[in-house]
């Protein structure tokens, strides 16, 4: 995988590909989703945070709160949950999760990737294994919508 890594990036510099053409405010919505779809943890708001400050996009916490409000819990990891990231991985993924969130419309889909193709585009390309139970479809979400006040409201980001 690192060496796979390693050609992706070579090549996505030789055509001219950074980071900041394709990162956009809603790639950081996208994120935020992915991550409130799996229950993610506090570490992702302040590294997503961080991250979108040094990109220069303006995401505030209330953008985690107003994005779980409308966000269904679909995968069942570990801690609270059965399964692990490598089972996650195994059943599809990322790609699955978007997949569900594209369905539930909670996706950008014409977000541009590292691929040239839309996020939109490679979610709709993901390989689900018949019977993986790891991601749950939207009708049988864990739960509703996530909970980001737990974790992430209280946070405030150091003046710059």
């Amino acid at each position: 995988m690192a060496f796979e890594s390693g050609k992706l990036v070579m090549e996505l510099v030789r055509k001219g590909v950074t980071p900041r053409k394709i990162v956009t405010r809603k790639s950081f919505e996208n994120s935020i989703a992915g991550v409130m779809a799996t229950g993610g943890s506090t570490n992702a708001v302040l590294h997503l945070m961080a991250t979108a400050r040094d990109f220069g996009v303006k995401l505030a916490i209330e953008d985690f709160d107003r994005i779980s409000r409308k966000t269904p819990v679909l995968a069942d990891l570990k801690p609270w949950g059965n399964y692990t990231a490598p089972e996650m991985y195994d059943a599809g993924g990322m790609a699955v999760v978007g997949k569900r969130l594209l369905e539930a419309g909670r996706l950008h889909a014409n977000e541009k990737t590292v691929t040239g193709r839309t996020i939109g585009e490679e979610v709709k390309a993901a390989s689900e294994p018949a019977g993986q139970q790891v991601i749950k479809p939207l009708a049988q979400a864990l739960k509703p919508r996530a909970a980001s006040r737990s974790c992430a409201v209280t946070w405030r980001p150091a003046a710059a």
